[in-house]
């Protein structure tokens, strides 16, 4: 919509870098709140399994707390950042890039979008792919 409303030409032409100006930010910022977001998910996942675990079995939910954290390695933890992180910030920068392509009317703004996000899941899931491909060929066997 900047793009099309003339905001994208005026900051252009004022000599500000569109790159450092629009871009970075709106991927960093997909970036960190889709980490902080599966952090989340994950600490609710692991609490919900805790209570789960306190109804069904005898044991005291240290038994459950101590295996879990006990079997968490340094991997684990990088892992789930990485696969939250780097397809985060690709959604932001081909979302940007995208939005940045469009001229002409209004109605180029869906396609757009439509665009953009079918290229960022595409990225996201050959991501993970990777990442998986890689956690893998890393863990001792």
């Amino acid at each position: 919509t900047m793009k099309i409303s003339g905001q994208v030409a005026l900051l252009e032409s004022q000599g500000i870098n569109l790159f450092r100006y629009l871009a970075v930010p709106r991927m960093l910022g997909v970036g960190i709140s889709v980490t902080v977001l599966s952090v989340v998910f994950s600490a609710a996942a692991l609490l919900a399994s805790a209570i789960g675990f306190l109804f069904v079995s005898d044991q005291a939910n240290e038994s459950f707390f101590t295996s879990v954290f006990g079997t968490l390695t340094i991997a684990d933890i990088l892992m789930l950042l990485g696969k939250s992180f780097l397809p985060g910030i690709t959604t932001g920068a081909i979302c940007c890039f995208e939005g940045l392509r469009v001229s002409g009317a209004s109605t180029e703004v869906p396609k757009a979008v439509s665009h953009a996000m079918l290229r960022a899941v595409s990225a996201g899931v050959f991501i993970w792919g990777l990442l998986l491909i890689l956690s893998f060929a890393l863990t001792p066997k």
